[in-house]
């Protein structure tokens, strides 16, 4: 792939890097000297967004138009998980340039649906954040104390059960 479409007669028209506007008024003026009011409809064979973090089906998500908002996204993906934060979404966008947008979403407030990062682009990158359940049982898992403590109740049980042997014994 070189960014460019090849086409009969016309040859090579540059496509990166363009809009679908654009695209489609460089191949008006360059289908004009053969075709009299060229009619152009340009449209993403594969359009897709990408859903990580706390969904369902965490990957790939294709659409067969070039239309999805995120709640068809995630939809298609089976959901937010049990763990999975619906105020805290995040999406990630890549400008042109390679530049990344980061906007966070919350699908609990309607004017979500006002957001201009409802409707999703190609190759988005939608991040579902965990919610505070999720958040909790990774930092317990990870924290010291709670991670020791079924050593130190054993350790706490067997001094007991020693002590209790001890003075069974000396009665």
């Amino acid at each position: 792939y070189d960014g460019t479409i090849t086409m009969p007669i016309i040859g090579r028209v540059k496509a990166e890097g363009l809009t679908k506007n654009q695209l489609r008024d460089s191949l008006t003026r360059v289908l004009t000297p053969y075709v009299q009011n060229p009619v152009i409809s340009i449209r993403f064979l594969n359009f897709r967004v990408l859903l990580m973090g706390e969904v369902r089906g965490v990957g790939w998500q294709e659409f067969p138009n070039e239309r999805a908002s995120i709640v068809d996204a995630i939809g298609q993906a089976g959901g937010i998980s049990d763990l999975g934060s619906r105020e805290k979404i995040l999406l990630i966008r890549e400008l042109p340039g390679g530049k990344r947008e980061y906007h966070t979403l919350n699908l609990n407030d309607a004017r979500v649906f006002a957001s201009p990062y409802y409707q999703l682009k190609q190759n988005d990158i939608v991040y579902v954040l965990p919610n505070e359940t999720r958040l909790l049982r990774y930092q317990r898992q990870n924290d010291p104390f709670f991670r020791d403590l079924p050593i130190y109740m054993g350790l706490i049980t067997s001094i007991l059960a020693f002590g209790t042997l001890i003075v069974a014994l000396v009665k």
